[in-house]
Order: structure tokens, then C-alpha cells, then sequence
């Protein structure tokens, strides 16, 4: 009887151990956050520059012209709701809704990277 306590003991401290901390993998999603942000910013800030000069031409704009600003809007809109996030993350002990939060953020700040390439590749033709 106290072997299989043992053997459940020793089997549940080295379950906790393989089990990155809450704050390794809220520091880790936050650095790889930040980064993602960081690769988009350039893109995102020349998608709006050419979204605004679209904007100011004297004349009605096509429908391609409209769908692009509409994605620009999109992905400017994300992308500052993601910077926002990541300014305001609570600085408190990581749990896991924390941690889940993170992981939100982080599958936004993919997908708009996947959303400034594919416009941005589509106007580089």
C-alpha cells in the first residue's frame, strides 16, 4: 500500500515538474507577442499610408479600391487593439486565465500578420 502511495506521489510531483509555471509560459507568449507586433508595425503603418492616399483621390473609388481600404481598417483596427493589450497586460502573478488571455492575443496578432501578408502580397503584384 504505501509503495503505490509512493509511486502516485513521485508520479504527480514529476507531472508538476515536465509543467512549465504559469509565468514561463505567460513570459514566453508575451516576448513572442511583442515580437509578432514589432514584424507587423512597418507593414501595417504602410497599408495605411496607402489606404489614406486611396482615401484623398478626387474621384469615386473602385470596388477593389473599396475592399482594400476595408481590410486595411481591419488590420489597422487589430492591430491597435493588440498593441493596446500588451501595454495594459495586468504586470500580476500568472494564472491561467492570464495565460489565456496571452494565448488570445496571440492567435489575433497571427492572424493579423497572415492578413497584412496576404494584402500586402496581393498589392505587390
Amino acid at each position: 500500500m504505501e509503495t503505490k502511495f509512493l509511486l502516485l506521489l513521485c508520479f504527480t510531483i514529476g507531472l508538476f515538474q515536465c509543467t512549465p509555471s504559469y509565468e514561463k509560459q505567460l513570459d514566453h507568449l508575451m516576448k513572442e507577442n511583442q515580437e509578432l507586433l514589432g514584424q507587423i508595425e512597418k507593414d501595417v503603418q504602410l497599408l495605411v499610408l496607402k489606404r489614406n492616399q486611396i482615401n484623398i483621390q478626387g474621384w469615386a473609388l473602385t470596388t477593389e479600391e473599396m475592399a482594400f481600404t476595408d481590410k486595411v481598417n481591419e488590420i489597422e483596427f487589430n492591430y491597435e487593439a493588440a498593441r493596446h493589450a500588451i501595454q495594459d497586460f495586468p504586470k500580476v502573478e500568472a494564472d491561467s486565465s492570464l495565460v489565456e488571455k496571452a494565448r488570445q492575443l496571440h492567435s489575433l496578432l497571427i492572424e493579423t500578420r497572415r492578413q497584412v501578408d496576404s494584402l500586402k502580397n496581393s498589392t505587390d503584384r
